[in-house]
């Protein structure tokens, strides 16, 4: 039943994906992977962060690992739980500490905090993984910003430089508004 609710969920019928994660849940309720694709479901296609998180949850509890907390970490990003976020993204960096999503992710929950130097420790780490997951672009601008909040003009100003590099037009019309 998960193959074919995975399947189900590419061809975007998410009711039926539904149905059939809840039979394999039913047959076998120690499966964490029916947890964990029926939470990526959740959270990715049907913004159901809360329900996702619980998903998530019971998928760690079955020993699913570094990418279950990271996904629960994204879902309670989004839900603005920032704190939640955090120790999220810290559990998947105790597993694999050379993950660029866990670092890029929790740097924009620090951001949400107001914790700017421990973002843009998080996203310079981003960058020195350089794994190419998380755009460029994306790291560029949200280090600006970061730097920005600090009254940090040179930093912020160099960061949208190199974003505009990449032909970002949203940090060059930043640029022209902050840096020239």
């Amino acid at each position: 039943y998960t193959h074919r609710a995975d399947a189900r969920a590419e061809l975007k019928d998410y009711k039926n994906a539904l149905i059939d994660y809840e039979k394999s849940i039913e047959l076998n309720p120690k499966y964490g992977v029916a947890y964990f694709n029926r939470g990526f479901m959740k959270s990715t296609q049907m913004g159901l962060m809360k329900e996702s998180i619980d998903d998530y949850t019971k998928a760690i509890e079955l020993g699913y690992g570094d990418v279950a907390y990271l996904n629960r970490g994204i879902a309670k990003l989004r839900s603005k739980d920032n704190n939640g976020a955090i120790n999220d993204f810290n559990q998947a960096l105790k597993i694999n500490n050379k993950d660029s999503s866990a670092y890029y992710n929790r740097g924009k929950a620090y951001s949400g905090k107001g914790k700017f130097n421990n973002a843009i420790s998080d996203f310079l780490k981003t960058l020195d993984l350089n794994q190419n997951i998380i755009p460029k672009i994306g790291i560029y601008r949200n280090l600006a910003f970061n730097y920005g909040k600090m009254n940090d003009k040179k930093n912020s100003c160099l960061y949208l430089t190199k974003a505009t590099s990449l032909g970002d037009e949203r940090s060059e019309y930043l640029f022209n508004e902050v840096c020239k």
